[in-house]
């Protein structure tokens, strides 16, 4: 057999990661209280989330939107079953952002996700909390170390934004609390974020260092010839990196972070369309953006 490996896209700077393991978690874990299709719910061909709220939780000015759609699908109030809900949603899995007023004046929320619209049912998010917003705030600079002033920093799939300063700083207001992706905008510069990332309850939050790359010479490619699935690659690092993490998956759930080389193997199981990602790190504090290489593996005939 003849191990044939074709190269689609050398290069896609995409992502970046929380360095902290226990700051991240699937989005399961937010949509545990999902249960579809309440039996005092009357069936509606038109698919939707209706919520459910635990007893004395302030909807004071209460508003929602679906992630990633927040000028289509708003949350309304359904005069005829008396409840909140998102209506005339397409079958799908939706994360959703739910926001307040408390008691006490405070502006409270919460985000949901992997919500499953399922046909002709109700998608029921039940006992409801809303605890109050969260602010987070950081560090952006570029691969040269200077601060990438005038930068965005953007919850991803929502109006919540804002600017880096001069000192590469940065601070963003009104987060509700479950699991968001973190996007940060430069012009020049390949886009990074920090995904998965859990934003709780304290009312500040600091996220690790994002340093932005543009150069297409770091990351990882393919070198040698391979004669199996085990596929060698040259990994080329930003010059202050001491740490990397490899997967197959863009949020590192498999990778822990390991002493950088500059050569690896890696295993695949089977052969076809692969995608690798690859993110470098200074003692875990300072986080690049994540590199990923794209090609396919087919096995033929000499």
């Amino acid at each position: 057999m003849k191990l044939v490996i074709l190269l689609f896209v050398t290069f896609a700077l995409s992502c970046a990661n929380s360095g902290e393991e226990s700051e991240k978690s699937e989005p399961s874990s937010q949509s545990r209280q999902v249960g579809i299709g309440d039996q005092d719910l009357e069936t509606n061909p038109t698919s939707r989330i209706v919520l459910k709220f635990a007893d004395n939780v302030s909807t004071t000015n209460l508003s929602g939107y679906v992630v990633g759609q927040a000028g289509i699908h708003l949350l309304g109030y359904n005069e005829t079953y008396n409840f909140f809900s998102f209506e005339q949603l397409p079958i799908a899995a939706y994360d959703i952002v739910i926001l307040a007023t408390g008691s006490d004046g405070q502006a409270i929320g919460r985000r949901y996700n992997g919500v499953q619209v399922v046909e002709e049912r109700n998608a029921v998010v039940s006992d409801i909390t809303l605890p109050p917003l969260t602010r987070i705030s950081g560090t952006v600079f570029t691969e040269s170390g200077s601060a990438a002033e005038g930068s965005q920093v953007t919850v991803a799939g929502t109006n919540i934004s804002t600017s880096v300063d001069a000192q590469g700083n940065y601070t963003v207001e009104g987060i509700p609390y479950g699991i968001h992706r973190f996007e940060y905008i430069a012009s020049d510069f390949e886009t990074g974020f920090i995904d998965l990332y859990k934003i709780e309850q304290p009312p500040e939050i600091g996220l690790p260092s994002m340093i932005l790359g543009k150069s297409s010479q770091l990351g990882l490619s393919i070198i040698g010839e391979a004669n199996s699935l085990q596929i060698p690659f040259l990994i080329r690092a930003p010059s202050a990196a001491n740490q990397f993490r490899i997967s197959q998956s863009q949020n590192f759930g498999d990778s822990n972070w390991q002493n950088l080389i500059s050569h690896i193997r890696y295993g695949f199981t089977e052969e076809g369309p692969k995608q690798l990602f690859i993110q470098f790190s200074n003692n875990g504090t300072q986080l690049s953006t994540v590199y990923s290489l794209d090609f396919e593996i087919v096995l033929s005939s000499p």
